[in-house]
């Protein structure tokens, strides 16, 4: 089917349009009036205008709508990330019990973004999908910051790229059982250093288990375990073993790398030694520990304890348990 001006073979106006129209102004004006004509003349129009700079075309509309949306979800997830890391530093709890929007306190990590938020930014927050305070992005936000800094830390390492792991493990509040990555190195200045890269769950804590996941974190940080010199972990058979211990199965691999028993626990080893040969500072601790038991487990008389203090004005005390 021919579309309105074009006839097949001919071209309008020259070969066609010329040797038929008696009447031009009529013919011109149905032309004119055409869906096809209108539609060219938009796109000539259009094309006019950007040549002289005096238009943007609609494609270049929408990338500048998407650079400036880019921009926005920029700046919020800026803002977002400054909480993540103030919470951070300070140590400070990120959720809450209830972060409906009905509860009176939604956590640490909500309450700040709602309360040095500006308008635009308190919008983005309430929107359905551009607010990422979940749960599960806090958990994002938190392990970016993390692999930024580890990234940090190990661009300070020298040039000869040896270095020292210091490992250990202990349970969580929660009872989980972490273990304790640090490493110990020299910067390009030839100035030590010793940063801590991270904390690791671990579900068993056998020598096996232990050696496998150093391994690992060793190569998930992108370190050659050809240049770890020295391996420190406190005097645990699981750790020192000299047949299958962690240090032994880590030497398996990297013959030069000593085991050395760190210094910190072998000095709490020689004052817990020291010190339980002394009568006297034994039963010093055996009646704090007694006086713990009896004061503090019992809310009656905890608060006969406070009273007294209050009464003979001297500052309240409690006390703590030994670990």
């Amino acid at each position: 089917m021919i579309s309105p001006g074009e006839v097949k073979g001919n071209i309008p106006f020259i070969d066609y349009g010329l040797k038929c129209w008696k009447e031009p102004r009529k013919k011109f004006n149905s032309h004119s009036n055409n869906k096809r004509h209108i539609i060219c003349m938009e796109r000539w129009n259009d094309y006019m205008l950007i040549r002289n700079n005096n238009k943007k075309s609609i494609s270049h509309s929408l990338n500048v709508a998407r650079v400036q949306n880019v921009i926005e979800n920029r700046k919020h997830i800026i803002f977002l990330l400054k909480a993540t890391l103030f919470l951070a530093k300070q140590g400070l709890a990120f959720r809450g019990h209830n972060e409906t929007d009905c509860s009176n306190n939604k956590g640490n990590f909500i309450q700040l973004l709602e309360m040095f938020a500006d308008n635009a930014m308190a919008i983005k927050l309430k929107s359905r999908y551009g607010h990422y305070t979940s749960p599960e992005y806090q958990n994002d936000l938190i392990h970016i910051i993390a692999s930024c800094t580890r990234k940090n830390i190990l661009s300070k390492i020298s040039s000869i790229g040896v270095y020292t792991i210091l490992v250990d493990e202990t349970k969580d509040i929660s009872k989980k059982e972490q273990l304790s990555f640090v490493l110990r190195f020299v910067d390009s200045d030839y100035n030590v250093h010793e940063r801590a890269i991270g904390c690791y769950h671990m579900k068993k804590s056998d020598a096996e288990s232990l050696s496998h996941e150093i391994i690992k974190i060793i190569s998930e940080n992108k370190l050659d375990i050809n240049k770890c010199i020295a391996q420190c972990y406190d005097g645990a058979n699981v750790m020192s073993g000299s047949y299958s211990g962690v240090q032994k199965r880590i030497q398996a691999i990297v013959p030069h790398s000593l085991y050395v028993h760190c210094y910190a626990h072998r000095l709490n080893l020689c004052l817990i030694h020291t010190l339980s040969s002394l009568s006297i500072i034994t039963n010093f601790f055996n009646v704090v520990q007694s006086l713990y038991k009896l004061l503090m487990n019992g809310q009656t008389t905890y608060e006969l304890f406070v009273e007294v203090q209050k009464k003979k004005k001297i500052r309240c005390y409690s006390l703590g348990t030994f670990s």
